[in-house]
């Protein structure tokens, strides 16, 4: 997304909350739907999934564990997962036995049209295997937050409740939920959840954007741009890949024009986005030693 573009965030989110989302999550066009996976009907109070659905503008679907979870992320309800209990609505119906999220034609958890989050209780994350808990928590907190990219609130239960919400937060779970929280002080905590699907989306995409952008460039120009991006003029980039001035600069501006950027800054921060750095020598001593080699090769030649 290029700065100074002004488009508004996604009318299901932009309302719901106000003040909280992060400036930049206010200038996306793309229609984002955000989804609360709760898995078991009881992990939450009826009330809170209302409120949420409500306040938050998002879905909320209730799932029978976390087979169920897993098949509405994936889309992949042929496996005999269970469906979706119900899907609380952000208009405030429900669908009983609802529709499932779509799954997207990309890599696992890559959904670019959909954020979404889960409240889990340890006793779903456990399964079966209770006597070692924690560890399942942990296990598959980390699981949902790595490969399907979906931030995890925690509802200690059971004997080994408590320890299995400490290793759940551990491997990444954003907060966690106890029993005896208030209705208001839970909405407050999946608020945050919700934010932070949002926020990690964004970033998501954005760094996907970037990567399409710097994959158009030819391994020179990557070379060149990566250099640029790391505060080197045009001078000190060609002492250090040994080329001429003028071609680094003819590089720079065809640099500006692929990535449809306005300054060097800008593209620095394509880079930066996608994840793109480079190790460069940055001693002024040996970068004038360079450029005088350069020189002299270029003499002699």
């Amino acid at each position: 997304m290029r700065n100074g573009e002004s488009p508004t965030l996604p009318g299901n989110i932009s309302s719901g909350l106000p003040g909280s989302v992060p400036a930049e999550a206010r200038q996306q066009q793309t229609e984002l739907t955000i989804r609360v996976h709760v898995c078991t009907a009881d992990a939450l109070p009826p009330g809170v999934i209302r409120r949420l659905a409500r306040s938050a503008k998002c879905e909320v679907i209730t799932h029978q564990g976390m087979e169920g979870l897993l098949a509405s992320l994936t889309g992949a309800q042929s496996l005999g997962a269970p469906p979706p209990v119900t899907t609380h609505l952000p208009a405030g119906g429900t669908e009983t036995n609802g529709r499932v999220a779509a799954a997207a034609s990309q890599a696992p958890g890559e959904t670019w049209t959909t954020a979404n989050c889960a409240v889990l209780t340890t006793e779903v994350l456990a399964g079966e295997a209770s006597s070692s808990a924690p560890s399942s928590c942990e296990g598959r907190v980390r699981d949902l937050i790595q490969r399907w990219f979906t931030p995890v609130v925690i509802v200690p239960r059971g004997a080994d409740g408590d320890r299995g919400a400490m290793a759940a937060m551990r491997a990444g779970a954003r907060d966690f939920i106890d029993l005896d929280t208030s209705e208001d002080s839970a909405l407050e905590v999946l608020r945050g959840l919700v934010r932070g699907a949002v926020e990690d989306w964004l970033q998501r995409k954005d760094k996907r954007e970037a990567s399409d952008q710097i994959a158009s460039l030819t391994p020179r120009e990557r070379q060149v741009m990566l250099h640029l991006s790391a505060g080197l003029d045009t001078k000190e980039v060609a002492a250090q890949l040994h080329l001429a001035v003028k071609t680094v600069e003819n590089h720079r501006a065809k640099l500006l024009g692929k990535l449809d950027a306005r300054s060097q800054i800008e593209m620095a921060r394509i880079a930066w986005v996608a994840g793109e750095t480079c190790e460069i020598e940055s001693d002024p001593q040996r970068l004038r030693t360079a450029a005088r080699v350069r020189q002299q090769l270029m003499g002699s030649s």
